[in-house]
């Protein structure tokens, strides 16, 4: 609960009373002391960016093989793949700490948990015969009650810390209130002086800036008006165009007046009434128009033709393959006529063969019959 109240942010009444130690005077003086001190020199083993350190890995006390834990978390055991992280090469350490992005080592080390693989892995061993789950368990639950004692114990301090710093703040401010006032007193007149000279100095500013700007702005009235002055250049030029474009539109259209003048006189010649040439102008279009259509007609004939002729193309073609199936049709029944003409003279040949040994055996037989006639008469 304790733990719990800390983390929380809630004030808890404590016994803690003010220590006796002698409490230190903030001034402007100390404030400048501590701002410009001379830099220390920091050694080349303490630094944060020093290289790993120079250790014989071989070295059996330096490089322990030993050790070997049984978790994957605090209480664990790592071993380094690679010099980095400040450790050497198979360097083994034990996890006391983690948190979502790095692994605590001991001796204050951190190495980040994306490095696993690369940059270092576990060492796990299997369970022995003396050891089983509930053991690890066991292990795990003291290591994690032994982190939660030791944030208890850094929450307690932080906390007893930061209560005497309200309590030493609260016994110096009492007495200190009025040399402070006096302090605050003449700083403001310090700041009302600053702030006149400020204003000073800031109307300056203002007056400087405002010529700036009324030089800026004649600037860009003259440019604009420069600008003005081209486009009034363009447009005279534009107009000029245009004039010259519609003189020469006018003389177009003068041109064609006057071959519409002379297409009437003409049509005046052929024709003697008015009736007559708005018809045939009439006719004329409808005349166009009808040999359009005629064109399109006949295009669309041609195409009509040549897909007619594509068409007939192909019918050839087909013909000539449908001929060349029934030529080869016709050879297939050419060999097929000759095997069976070969069959039939083998048949007759066979029968032939037959009828003369039918023949033979005849002979023999009436011979024999005659031979017996005889032996009887």
């Amino acid at each position: 609960m304790e733990f719990e109240l800390l983390t929380s942010g809630k004030k808890v009444e404590s016994k803690v009373q003010a220590p006796s130690v002698p409490v230190p005077v903030f001034s402007a003086e100390a404030a400048h002391a501590f701002i410009n001190a001379r830099p220390q020199e920091v050694k080349a083993e303490n630094s944060r960016f020093a290289p790993p350190p120079e250790i014989d890995p071989d070295n059996e006390e330096e490089a322990p093989e030993t050790m070997v834990g049984n978790v994957k978390g605090i209480g664990g055991v790592v071993e380094m793949l690679r010099p980095k992280y400040g450790c050497y090469r198979g360097q083994r350490l034990r996890v006391i700490g983690e948190t979502p992005v790095l692994l605590q080592f001991e001796g204050g080390k951190t190495a980040p948990r994306n490095h696993e693989g690369s940059g270092w892995k576990w060492l796990v061993t299997e369970q022995g015969p003396g050891q089983n789950a509930k053991e690890v368990e066991a292990e795990k639950k003291k290591a994690e009650e032994a982190k939660r004692q030791a944030d208890m114990q850094v929450a307690l301090k932080a906390r007893e810390e930061r209560l005497a710093k309200e309590s030493i703040e609260k016994a110096r401010g009492k007495e200190s209130s009025k040399d402070e006032d006096k302090k605050k007193e003449k700083e403001k007149d310090k700041e009302k002086e600053k702030e006149k000279e400020k204003s000073k100095d800031k109307k300056e500013d203002k007056d400087k800036d405002r010529q700036k700007e009324k030089e800026k702005d004649k600037d860009k009235e003259k440019s604009k008006d420069k600008e003005k002055e081209k486009e009034k250049d363009k447009e005279k030029e534009k107009s000029k165009d245009k004039e010259k474009d519609r003189e020469k539109d006018k003389d177009r259209e003068r041109e064609k007046d006057k071959e519409k003048a002379k297409d009437k006189d003409r049509s005046k010649d052929r024709s003697r009434s008015v009736k007559v040439k708005k018809d045939r102008s009439r006719s004329r279009g409808r005349d166009r128009d009808r040999e359009k259509e005629k064109e399109k007609e006949k295009e669309k004939e041609k195409e009509k033709e040549k897909e007619k002729d594509r068409e007939k193309e192909r019918e050839k073609e087909k013909e000539k393959e449908k001929e060349k199936e029934r030529e080869k049709e016709k050879e297939k029944d050419r060999e097929k006529e000759k095997d069976s003409s070969k069959d039939k003279e083998k048949e007759k040949e066979k029968e032939k063969a037959k009828k003369k040994r039918k023949s033979s055996s005849s002979s023999s037989s009436s011979s024999s019959s005659r031979q017996k006639k005889k032996s009887k008469k």
